[in-house]
């Protein structure tokens, strides 16, 4: 166990890839709880829920396995980074109409949206330390 308290500790560097991959595991869990998303729910807010993750999880994926040695390559892997926020931003959207249809619990609710908001926040400091990291490409 690291002497760091929690709330002082650093993210690491592939923190996007990690809560990337939970996200998407909760959700899967979550959308196969009958207590969570009752069956008759899970066609119109389960199914969307996975594929939002999936999406998130892939793009990012895609996206960490370019490595841009010009302008083209570099604006690959912004388009792929963009597509990740925008599942985020999608995933986000249907958690709030899930909570708000659903009789979830709050413990359930806040670990869920505990993860996004992890997530958001590594994706948006990655790609804003690519935008730095890459602006002098040829």
């Amino acid at each position: 166990m690291s002497g760091v308290r929690t709330e002082d500790r650093k993210a690491s560097s592939v923190e996007f890839m990690n809560s990337a991959h939970e996200l998407e595991k909760l959700t899967i869990q979550l959308s196969m709880r009958e207590n969570a998303i009752p069956k008759r729910y899970r066609f119109i807010l389960g199914q969307p829920l996975c594929e939002a993750a999936r999406t998130l999880n892939r793009s990012i994926t895609y996206a960490n396995a370019i490595y841009p040695t010009n302008r083209k390559e570099y604006e690959i892997r912004r388009s792929y980074q963009t597509k990740a926020k925008m599942a985020l931003s999608d995933m986000f959207e249907i958690m709030r109409l899930a909570t708000e249809l659903l009789p979830m619990k709050n413990t359930v609710v806040n670990e869920w949206t505990k993860i996004a908001s992890i997530e958001q926040k590594a994706l948006l400091s990655w790609m804003q330390s690519d935008k730095s990291r890459y602006k002098d490409l040829p």
